[in-house]
């Protein structure tokens, strides 16, 4: 968890831009854990004899096919420049699977820290979002409509923090 100095020091480098990097821990964790249940699940679908259940073949298959995808993914967010976070005084812009949205200042807000799948996690209402089902869903289930793809290497209450306090002194200065 970052101390407040570690925040009062990104927050010294208004207008920035300041650029967060994806956490790679989490990445790697993230490829391990794939690796290993893709293995797991390749084990249950060659050798069915060595596991005792009936629904062995169906569960290993959803494994393998699961447990997959996560391992494509996980490498591409560990390229540079895959994911990352940029502050400026103008807005942020969030990069995810070398994707960029971006969004300004004046039309977010409500930065909150909230359990999503169980992580804590950084939302915030976008205002000038078109309205779908997944902001609808959003909206309802954590009482924001955008979240951030992750932390880049902050604890949620943290980033949730640095944004409330760069969006304040971005917008003071407009």
């Amino acid at each position: 968890m970052a101390s407040e100095s570690q925040i009062a020091i990104l927050l010294y480098r208004f207008p920035g831009p300041l650029v967060l990097r994806r956490s790679v821990m989490k990445w790697l964790k993230v490829l391990a854990a794939s690796a290993g249940f893709v293995a797991l699940g390749s084990a249950m679908i060659w050798w069915p004899e060595n596991f005792d259940s009936k629904t062995t073949p169906v569960i290993a298959w959803v494994m393998v096919a699961f447990f997959g995808l996560g391992l494509p993914i996980s490498i591409i967010q560990l390229l540079p420049g895959a994911a990352d976070l940029t502050l400026d005084a103008e807005g942020f812009i969030m990069r995810n699977l070398f994707r960029r949205s971006s969004c300004r200042w004046s039309d977010v807000s409500a930065f909150a820290t909230v359990q999503i799948g169980g992580q804590d996690s950084v939302a915030f209402n976008r205002h000038s979002a078109p309205e779908s089902t997944a902001e609808a869903m959003s909206d309802h289930l954590v009482g924001r409509n955008s979240a951030l793809p992750e932390t880049y290497g902050l604890a949620a209450e943290d980033l949730t923090q640095l944004m409330a306090l760069w969006q304040t002194r971005a917008t003071e200065n407009q």
